[in-house]
């Protein structure tokens, strides 16, 4: 499994605008293939997000999706490229205990 944090500056209010449009984030992200999850939060100056997809080719065709969601969903959004963090995930755990 490979983890990708994306961190954009600079763009206050934006993961709204993007939770407004969520099953179109949604439909765009989950047609990457070996694609796992992902999570948006909000930042003091912007937003980031977190995809996990099964292997590495998977969070970098995300980052181009997400690059092309934006550009496409939110035009009038000028956002600044972010700074990608991609590796190998070595952990995971949810909730729930794993079996």
């Amino acid at each position: 499994m490979y983890t990708t944090l994306r961190l954009y500056a600079g763009a206050p209010g934006v993961a709204a605008q993007i939770l407004a449009k969520r099953e179109s984030v949604e439909k765009a992200m989950r047609a990457v293939p070996g694609f796992v999850g992902f999570r948006l939060m909000s930042t003091a100056d912007g937003f980031a997000s977190v995809t996990i997809c099964e292997a590495k080719e998977g969070c970098e065709q995300t980052a181009q999706v997400a690059a092309a969601w934006l550009k496409e969903n939110l035009p009038a959004v000028n956002v600044n490229a972010p700074t990608i963090i991609t590796g190998e995930s070595h952990l995971s755990f949810g909730a729930k205990p794993s079996r």
